[in-house]
């Protein structure tokens, strides 16, 4: 996409958030993940925005704001919550990034799988979801997938948020 270019001419920079060093963050209210690792520049942010796309996803049915986050979490913590219960801590890893705004690119979605090469189709709903708050904005994504692609059912979003954790 050459944003590195584009970050050389407009004065902003670019982080490889895998070499940055992490920060436990843990919640008495989280049943899944005890302690989230999350990456030390995200955790020290003064404002986080998330900008994630719409999509179906053929492990969680869903992937939009909430799993975003999964971004900002190193491996060690990624390979726990696959295997300890990826749904319940989408909500608890969510939960320690809190991000002020979510921005969803729901311009073009993917449906039936969050990858092309893996049998994803690819549509158009033509609409920007913007919220301070990221469980309503993914509601909304779930609506806007159900309205646009006829193999979603959007119940499938809200097996993302069964934790108490958000």
């Amino acid at each position: 996409y050459g944003l590195d270019k584009k970050s050389v001419n407009n004065g902003f920079k670019i982080s490889d958030l895998y070499s940055d060093t992490t920060v436990p963050v843990e919640s008495a209210k989280w049943k899944t993940l005890p302690s989230v690792n999350l990456f030390q520049s995200i955790y020290k942010a003064p404002i986080i925005i998330n900008m994630p796309t719409l999509k179906q996803h053929a492990s969680t049915g869903f992937t939009c704001g909430l799993k975003n986050a999964m971004g900002l979490i190193n491996n060690e913590t990624r390979m726990k919550a696959h295997s300890l219960g990826i749904k319940n801590a989408i909500a608890e890893i969510a939960s320690a990034v809190d991000p002020e705004l979510t921005i969803i690119d729901a311009r073009s979605c993917l449906g039936r799988n969050h990858h092309l090469s893996l049998g994803g189709v690819l549509f158009n709903s033509n609409r920007l979801i913007i919220s301070g708050d990221v469980v309503a904005a993914d509601r909304v994504a779930a609506t806007v997938l159900a309205e646009s692609y006829d193999d979603f059912d959007e119940r499938w979003a809200c097996l993302l948020y069964t934790s108490d954790a958000a």
